[in-house]
């Protein structure tokens, strides 16, 4: 794999990928967002502290700390909404510039685990992917 893909994941904003989830059916829920909103904080690369390197995506918590894709998809709904999704660009910048130290990555199942065919999942995997792949950007 090209080693600049496949980095150590950092706590530098330059780093992550605001993924704008505004087209996912659940956007509205979320009053407050601004007009790209709501967001998710991803980047692609390894745990730093993994010692075979292996290449994932991680998905940015406000607890500061990195989840895996997988690990995301599998959190209950209401906690990963809480967690990991961001109304306003603005809130992911200002968690992000608190972010110090090391990178913390959560490898720990969450519980309850939900199936990954979950409905919910699906629908929200699709969007995360569309946005990410959408060339338009935010």
């Amino acid at each position: 794999m090209d080693p600049a893909i496949n980095h150590a994941i950092t706590n530098n904003y330059q780093d992550a990928q605001l993924v704008s989830l505004r087209k996912w059916k659940r956007a509205h829920e979320f009053e407050d967002r601004d007009q790209g909103g709501p967001y998710i904080v991803s980047q692609a690369g390894h745990d730093p502290h993994d010692p075979r390197a292996r290449y994932n995506e991680f998905v940015l918590g406000r607890s500061g700390k990195w989840f895996t894709i997988n690990l995301f998809f599998k959190i209950p709904v209401d906690i990963r909404q809480e967690e990991f999704i961001f109304a306003t660009a603005a809130e992911v910048i200002e968690m992000m510039d608190k972010l110090t130290g090391k990178v913390k990555v959560e490898d720990g199942i969450p519980d309850p685990v939900f199936p990954e065919d979950d409905a919910e999942v699906q629908e929200l995997n699709r969007a995360v992917e569309q946005a990410k792949n959408s060339s338009a950007g935010l």
